[in-house]
């Protein structure tokens, strides 16, 4: 894409200043785990919703701290078919976003501090690397540290007018920053494996 800056995450300040942000409250969390938990995080998430969705009503997982700021959260809604002769009846639609004011309003959402949502992202670390994240709080924390340092991590780059920055980790998400009027508008895209979970119905056909 023209006047597009792509940094691997592996390769961005993100993975240190996670480490260091983890390590400043006694949790020793390298920046290869950081790398590790940052697709353990993306697909547990992906795959709480995959289980959730429903056709009625949209489905959302909140990601906020304790203090209830909201930081970003990830979505599923069956789109019926407009023309009922189509051969395919629908599709579903899958997005993660920072601006939690567009979650819908007939979603029901679900938050990073229930049971049944770190249970299958805790479910999801087990399969990737056969470790286990501890306390379901454990869980909870690590991902606001996440996402709210992919945040900053946007927010601190000098984008002009016309320049995208990108912050990518191949097979799971692309996050962008640009400046739109003067103003920075942050974009956040499940990528590769993470969008085809919400295609498998197989899952949980409802």
């Amino acid at each position: 894409m023209e006047n597009t800056t792509v940094t691997k995450f592996e390769q961005s300040t993100a993975v240190q200043n996670y480490s260091i942000t983890c390590q400043s409250i006694g949790w020793d969390v390298t920046p290869e785990e950081a790398v590790w938990f940052a697709k353990v995080a993306f697909a547990g998430i992906t795959d709480f919703l995959n289980i959730a969705k429903h056709k009625d009503h949209p489905k959302a997982v909140l990601i906020q701290d304790l203090k209830g700021n909201r930081i970003a959260y990830a979505a599923v809604q069956w789109v019926p078919a407009e023309d009922e002769n189509e051969t395919s009846t629908g599709n579903w639609t899958y997005w993660w976003s920072f601006d939690c004011d567009s979650i819908p309003e007939d979603a029901e959402v679900s938050t990073l501090d229930q049971e049944k949502v770190q249970t299958v992202i805790s479910n999801r670390a087990y399969d990737m690397c056969k470790m286990s994240l501890g306390t379901p709080s454990f869980i909870s924390q690590l991902t606001v540290f996440l996402f709210n340092i992919i945040k900053d991590t946007l927010d601190q780059q000098a984008v002009e007018e016309g320049h995208t920055w990108v912050l990518e980790l191949d097979g799971f998400f692309e996050a962008a920053v640009e400046v739109v009027n003067g103003e920075k508008q942050f974009s956040l895209l499940p990528k590769g494996e993470m969008k085809t979970l919400i295609k498998d119905d197989a899952a949980n056909e409802k």
